[in-house]
């Protein structure tokens, strides 16, 4: 059972003083400061869950722990902001994990991207104090809940950014362990965006390396929140030859998102990079490589078994790679580059920042770490 723990050195009556007219979180929380969407955020999140009213009263349901499938929950009081293709539901899914902190509507312009452009259904996961990650727990439950939204979906793309890629992986790391094969024959694929595999935490150390999953891992040249050395260590846990791997040049940690993350320095100490790309193209991007995932999900057999591994004739374990499989090279064997002109396969509806840095010494009036297992993640 993973374990965190929340450090608030600044109670939220004396942090509300200091935000002037950026947003507050209504319910107590020991992160009292959540990054506000931009306007286009706004705009671009569906009208059941565009007032800070909606978004509120759902923060308030995951606190109380009322956001669980088989509870009767209605649509749109799901827990979620849901994003349905105007041609229909098809077969292909995304559940978008949020960052640490931030609004989940800022998430919003890359959800109608998902699933406008490429057709996919999306659940964008409203948590309490918007932290993906859940005291005692390996599983938000999440997916579930956009399966009961979604019941047509066949396949379901696992997708985190920054602090949501521990809530992602660990969700399927934990499919995983418990052996589920009816939940695990319906996840296609996991994409990470500025975010990395976590060795450290006590809901065991992960490592996907075996699988033979379809993945990506979306890193951003000029990325000042991940620490890149725990980045390029921990490249080697994703599948050896079935993750797709992009270094988005010019883009930043913030631009995954569309948010105001001026804040955030003088709040958690993050010293981003500034980007010297526009935020559409870096969310272009990165919605391109999750659309990549979900075209070799789609072509996924029903029934295939990803998540186990072979044995060789000495007994050694052995990939067994999809005949969609395209190996690519990982950072720690290349390096990342983007801009040559490759076709990727669009889904079809019908086809079956955050430091991730040890502690460090910060000198500001307000600090807020999560502790798993024994790794400190900064954020």
């Amino acid at each position: 059972m993973t374990t965190h723990i929340l450090t608030d050195l600044l109670g939220a009556a004396s942090l509300s003083s200091e935000l002037g007219g950026f947003r507050v979180l209504q319910a107590p929380w020991q992160i009292a400061y959540t990054s506000p969407p931009t306007n286009a955020s706004f705009s671009a999140t569906p009208v059941p869950w565009r007032s800070d009213e909606s978004v509120d009263a759902m923060r308030a349901m995951a606190k109380e722990g009322k956001c669980a499938a088989g509870t009767g929950l209605a649509r749109n009081e799901s827990c979620q902001i849901l994003f349905e293709p105007s041609e229909g539901v098809g077969k292909l899914g995304v559940v978008f994990y949020g960052g640490a902190a931030v609004d989940p509507r800022a998430f919003s312009p890359l959800a109608r991207v998902l699933s406008e452009r490429y057709s996919l259904a999306v659940s964008v996961p409203i948590f309490n104090g918007d932290l993906a990650v859940s005291f005692g727990s390996c599983d938000t439950g999440r997916m579930q809940l956009a399966m009961e939204v979604f019941p047509d979906v066949e396949r379901w793309v696992l997708v985190g950014y920054s602090l949501g890629g521990i809530a992602a992986q660990t969700d399927l790391w934990t499919m995983m362990g418990g052996g589920n094969e009816e939940m695990l024959n319906q996840v296609g694929g996991i994409a990470l965006l500025g975010s990395h595999i976590d060795q450290g935490g006590t809901c065991g150390a992960i490592d996907f390396s075996s699988t033979t999953i379809p993945a990506t891992s979306v890193s951003a040249e000029l990325d000042g929140v991940i620490n890149q050395t725990n980045w390029k260590a921990a490249a080697k846990f994703l599948p050896k030859d079935d993750t797709f791997w992009l270094d988005v040049k010019g883009g930043n940690h913030a631009f995954f998102g569309s948010y105001d993350d001026s804040e955030r320095k003088a709040i958690f100490g993050l010293i981003d990079g500034v980007a010297t790309i526009p935020n559409f193209i870096q969310r272009d991007l990165s919605a391109t490589a999750i659309a990549h995932v979900a075209s070799r999900a789609g072509n996924l057999p029903s029934g295939t078994e990803w998540w186990k591994v072979t044995s060789d004739a000495n007994g050694d374990d052995a990939e067994t790679l999809p005949p969609t499989a395209s190996p690519t090279k990982s950072p720690t064997e290349t390096e990342n580059t983007i801009g040559k002109d490759t076709e990727v396969p669009t889904p079809s509806p019908s086809s079956s920042g955050i430091r991730w840095a040890p502690k460090a010494a910060i000198s500001v009036g307000f600090l807020s770490t999560v502790v798993i297992g024994s790794s400190m993640w900064l954020f």
